[in-house]
C-alpha cells in the first residue's frame, strides 16, 4: 500500500509527508494539556537536564515522596521534617479540582531541582514535551542559526542559580542536590539543530515566536532585580502568552498555506516567492480582543488548522504519486521557498491533478470523523485543552490557593462551572507585558505602543478601548500608565521594574 492510500485510511493520524512533516508547518511538537508551570517546568527539563525524560519526572516523583516519610540521617542545612514542610506546603503549587484526590507531589518550579520531581504534563510515561515547544519558538524567533544557541545558552545561565542569587534560591539549590543522582545532575543541553529551519529569519517571516524571543531577553535581566519567586512567574507569563500564540499562528499559516494550493489548482497563479510569502506571512488580523470568549476562537483556529493539514498533506502525497514531486522533495525540505516552489508546480500540473477531483477528495476526507473536526477529540482538542489550561485562570482545589497564579490572561466570566473565559490578563501578566513594551525605549512608551506589542501576540485592541477597558483600569490601579496631554497615545506606559 502506498503513502497515499495509507494517508486516505487515516488522514487525520500520524501518516504526514515527510515534504509536510520536516517543514515549518508542522506543530511539533503536538501541544496537548498544559499549564504555565508545566511549560517551565519542562524547559528546565529541555535546556539543563538531558537526562531526564518526561516519562521519568512521576517516577522520580514518586521515589522523593517515599525518601519523605523515612530519615537518612545524613547531617543537611534543613533537619528531615523542616525539609518536608518546605516541600509540602512552601513550594506546594494547588493542584486542579480533578486531582484533589490524587497522591502525587506538585511543587512549583522556583529551581531547577524542582524540575526533577515534579511539572510534567501527565503522570504517566508518555507525556509529551512543551519544553521542546519554548526550543521551537527559540528557533523560529531567532534572526541566526548563531542567535538561537545564544538565547539558548542565556535562558540556561538565567535558570541557573549560582552564588549572585538570593540565599533562599541557594538554599533550595543545596537541599535538592542531596536528591540527585549522577543521572540527574543539572547541565547545559545544547538547542537541538533543525535543518529545514535553518533558511528561517524572524525579520523576513514576522510571528509571535519572533516577538517571544526579543522579550524573552528584557524578562531575563530582570532576574537581578527581583526575588526568585517574582522572576519566575514573570518569565511563566511570557511562556504561557508565547506559547499559545505560536500555536494560534501555525493555524492561521497552515489554513494560508492551504488557500494557496485551493487557489493554484482553481487557476489562480501563486506568483514569484515573495507574493507568497506575502500571502503566508502577512500580519494576521488579531486572535482575540481584550474581553472576548477564548474557546470559541481556539476551536475555529483548530479546525481550520486540521482542514488545512489534511488538504495539504492530501495534495503532497497525490503529486508524489503522479510524479510531480522530485525525489528530493520526498525527504522534506520544507522551507518558506520551497513552499512557493510546490504551490507553483501545482498551479502548472493542475489539470492533472484536477482529474483526480482532489478538492471534493479533501472534503470527502475532512468529513471522515465529525467528532475530530468539532475539536471533540484528537488533536483540536488537545489544541483546545492546551490554550484552556495554558492561557486560563489556575483552577484551585484549594480555595484558600485561587489568587495564587496572577500571571494568567484568561479568566472565567462568572462563578458558575460553565462561565466562558474571556481574554482578561492578571497583575502579573500585565507587569510582564508593559515591561517588554518600555524597557530598553529612551522615548516615552504609550498606550498605542501597547496595543502595538500586545497585537504581536494576536490580542487587538485600539487605544481608545484600552484606556475604558478593565484592562486600562487595572493599568491605573497597578501605577503603570501616566496621564500625558502631551504623549500622542494619550497616555504615557511605565516600566514597573524600572530603577
Amino acid at each position: 500500500m502506498n503513502g497515499l492510500e495509507n494517508f486516505e485510511r487515516d488522514p487525520f493520524g500520524k501518516q504526514m509527508h515527510k515534504g509536510y512533516s520536516e517543514s515549518f508547518l508542522n506543530m511539533r511538537p503536538a501541544p496537548e494539556y498544559a499549564s504555565g508551570e508545566v511549560i517551565l517546568s519542562s524547559l528546565y527539563r529541555s535546556v539543563g537536564f538531558p537526562n531526564i525524560k518526561e516519562s521519568k519526572v512521576p517516577e522520580l516523583g514518586s521515589r522523593l515522596t517515599k525518601k519523605l516519610g523515612v530519615d537518612d540521617g545524613i547531617q543537611h542545612v534543613l533537619d528531615h521534617d523542616t525539609w518536608k514542610v518546605v516541600l509540602q506546603k512552601t513550594l506546594e503549587s494547588p493542584k486542579l479540582p480533578s486531582q484533589s484526590t490524587k497522591r502525587f507531589m506538585l511543587l512549583c518550579p522556583v529551581v531547577p531541582g524542582v524540575a526533577a520531581y515534579s511539572g510534567s504534563a501527565r503522570m504517566s510515561k508518555n507525556s509529551w514535551n512543551p519544553g521542546n515547544l519554548v526550543g521551537r519558538m527559540v528557533r523560529m524567533g531567532s534572526n541566526s542559526n548563531e542567535g538561537a544557541r545564544s538565547i539558548w545558552a542565556q535562558l540556561f545561565n538565567s535558570l541557573s542559580v549560582d552564588s549572585d542569587d538570593e540565599p533562599w534560591a541557594n538554599l533550595l539549590k543545596g537541599e535538592f542536590l542531596r536528591e540527585e543522582e549522577e543521572s540527574e545532575v543539572w547541565k547545559f543541553n545544547p538547542l537541538n539543530e533543525v535543518p529545514y529551519l535553518e533558511s528561517w529569519k524572524s525579520p523576513e517571516f514576522p510571528s509571535p515566536a519572533g516577538k517571544f524571543v526579543h522579550d524573552l531577553g528584557k524578562v531575563l535581566g530582570l532576574k537581578q532585580i527581583l526575588t526568585r519567586r517574582q522572576w519566575v512567574s514573570i518569565v511563566e507569563s511570557l511562556l504561557r502568552l508565547a506559547s499559545v500564540s505560536h500555536i494560534m499562528w501555525l493555524c492561521k499559516v497552515n489554513e494560508q498555506a492551504f488557500n494557496l494550493l485551493h487557489d493554484a489548482l482553481n487557476g489562480q497563479s501563486p506568483g514569484d516567492v515573495s507574493e507568497v510569502q506575502e500571502r503566508l506571512f502577512a500580519k494576521h488580523p488579531s486572535t482575540w480582543c481584550i474581553g472576548q470568549q477564548v474557546l470559541p476562537t481556539v476551536r475555529r483556529l483548530a479546525r481550520n488548522y486540521l482542514v488545512a493539514r489534511v488538504g495539504i498533506n492530501y495534495l503532497l502525497f497525490l503529486s508524489e504519486a503522479r510524479g510531480i514531486l522530485p525525489e528530493s522533495w520526498r525527504q522534506g525540505v520544507g522551507t518558506p521557498v520551497w513552499f512557493q516552489e510546490f504551490v507553483s508546480r501545482v498551479y502548472s500540473n493542475r489539470d492533472v491533478l484536477n482529474a483526480h477531483d482532489p478538492l471534493r477528495k479533501h472534503q470527502h476526507l475532512v468529513e471522515d470523523d465529525p467528532r475530530i473536526l468539532a475539536c471533540k477529540k484528537g488533536i483540536g482538542k488537545n489544541i483546545e485543552e492546551f490554550a484552556r489550561h495554558v492561557l486560563g485562570h489556575r483552577q484551585a482545589a484549594d480555595e484558600h490557593l485561587v489568587v495564587y497564579d496572577q500571571g494568567y490572561f484568561a479568566i472565567k466570566n462568572g462563578d458558575y462551572q460553565s462561565a466562558p473565559w474571556v481574554l482578561s490578563p492578571g497583575s502579573v501578566a500585565i507587569m510582564m507585558l508593559c515591561h517588554c513594551c518600555a524597557a530598553g525605549s529612551k522615548a516615552p512608551r504609550t498606550v498605542e505602543h501597547l496595543c502595538e506589542h500586545l497585537n504581536w501576540y494576536g490580542i487587538g485592541v485600539k487605544p481608545n478601548d484600552l484606556v475604558v477597558s478593565e484592562l486600562g483600569q487595572t493599568l491605573r490601579n497597578l501605577g503603570l500608565v501616566l496621564d500625558s496631554p502631551d504623549a500622542e497615545g494619550g497616555m504615557v506606559i511605565l516600566d514597573p521594574f524600572r530603577a
